[in-house]
């Protein structure tokens, strides 16, 4: 049967308003949403009118015409596939890949507005993760923190808690992470896998389960990938699967030639003393409403900024990935911002309402928030005899500057910091072994043992 382009369900649509001179206009009977058939297939295009409030409590008129259906405008990539599972992670392509080509541009596409921030496609209050989410990145949160307070921010806060006629009145978070293995999960993460550069899951070997699964943070070089892991996956699980998951290989390798050079270099210097001229401008100003939107547009060049957001989106998909893989678990070993990665999978799978898959968790000088309360809620994920391993050091210099200022002062990292009085949480002080940001890797071997 055809596809509706608004509830993402195979349907039989009926005839609601029949037309000579144009093509009928018919009703979704799952959604009970206006649709018509595509100009290019026989799917059901988006076509409707409809009022919302928004947050200022102003009624908004919404026009949804489109002459083609989710599929080719792209917002959707293959509705035959969208509910598929997954033998292992390296697979994800039958669900990501395009089926047929684009028909539609962006200029003919209706935008939803929220706070001044335009969503596209269809189901838009689906795509809230995404604005809140980076823009809580920003701010130095993560997962249903980010979101909420991100939305919030825009003045959107009623749709983080549920406003805006969502049903159910679900919190976006638990929306994304029920989401999961399902037609909804794969629109998400499809929509975010449209906006990671370079995404890719390949697998480094066959072996044993659980599979070991990599995540890079700031990179020496591009093509570093999965050997700088090598010795220490070699020693610690050498009989184990392994993939390793690859993302935003030019900015994090951008980041990794700033850091590379060691923390009292003048290119670092000037680096972060710039970097904190402008948060502490920004954090001076008094910060509410699309103010703050603009204030953190103008911070989007930078390429910390730019990774704490993908690192966030870049996690949904991972979660929606290894959520379609049967009864497999996980080993999840990431370094820097890829602990951000994890930690946004991890808050997702945590709501999904499955069992949980991973097995073993480990994070290196992780950029992400210490917060208790939102670790509490992400160890959810772990299976009841996994544990998360937490790894940091007071000599990273890099976490100690560069995520201070990137967070706007308002959130200490797991990677210089404990992550206090969660169960099943471990943390592992690399103090006196003196290792900076950059050192994990090369020395993962000295104390990464198997658990």
């Amino acid at each position: 049967m055809p596809f509706c382009s608004w509830c993402l369900k195979d349907v039989e649509a009926t005839v609601a308003d029949p037309s000579i001179l144009t093509r009928n206009l018919l009703r979704c009977p799952n959604c009970q949403r206006t649709v018509a058939e595509c100009r290019a297939c026989k799917n059901y295009a988006c076509w409707d009118s409809f009022t919302v409030v928004m947050p200022d409590k102003s009624a908004k008129r919404i026009d949804q015409y489109n002459h083609f259906c989710a599929e080719h405008r792209h917002t959707v990539r293959n509705f035959h596939t969208q509910d598929l599972g997954l033998e292992s992670p390296d697979q994800y392509r039958k669900i990501y890949d395009f089926r047929v080509r684009n028909l539609a541009r962006v200029g003919h596409a209706t935008l939803f507005t929220l706070g001044g921030v335009a969503i596209a496609g269809p189901l838009a209050w689906v795509a809230g993760p995404a604005i809140g989410g980076a823009i809580g990145s920003a701010m130095g949160l993560s997962g249903a923190a980010a979101a909420s307070a991100g939305l919030a921010a825009v003045g959107g806060g009623s749709l983080a808690a549920g406003g805006l006629g969502m049903a159910g009145g679900l919190a976006i978070v638990t929306m994304v992470g029920s989401a999961v293995g399902g037609s909804l999960g794969a629109y998400v993460a499809g929509s975010y896998l449209s906006d990671v550069d370079e995404f890719d899951i390949y697998r480094v070997r066959s072996g044993c389960k659980p599979a070991v699964v990599t995540i890079n943070g700031f990179l020496t070089q591009r093509t570093d990938a999965h050997e700088g892991w090598r010795s220490g996956i070699d020693r610690s699980y050498p009989d184990h699967e392994w993939f390793h998951v690859e993302w935003e290989s030019k900015n994090l390798a951008k980041l990794g030639s700033i850091c590379a050079t060691g923390g009292g270099t003048e290119a670092l210097r000037t680096f972060l003393y710039k970097a904190a001229a402008q948060a502490s401008k920004e954090a001076a100003k008094k910060i509410n409403g699309v103010a703050t939107v603009a204030q953190l547009i103008a911070l989007s060049t930078n390429p910390w900024h730019v990774a704490m957001a993908k690192a966030e989106k870049t996690g949904v998909i991972l979660a929606d990935i290894l959520g379609r893989c049967g009864n497999e678990h996980f080993i999840l070993i990431g370094h820097s911002l890829g602990c951000r990665v994890i930690y946004s999978c991890m808050q997702t799978l945590a709501t999904s309402g499955k069992e949980p898959r991973v097995a073993e968790l480990h994070l290196l000088a992780g950029a992400v928030h210490h917060d208790r309360l939102n670790w509490i809620e992400a160890s959810r994920a772990i299976m009841p005899k996994g544990r998360i391993h937490s790894y940091f050091s007071n000599a990273d210099y890099i976490l100690k500057f560069m995520y201070s200022v990137g967070t706007f002062f308002q959130s200490s990292p797991i990677g210089r910091n404990r992550i206090p009085r969660v169960k099943r949480i471990s943390n592992h002080d690399m103090s006196k072994r003196r290792l900076g940001h950059m050192d994990y890797k090369p020395r993962l071997r000295e104390f990464l043992l198997p658990r």
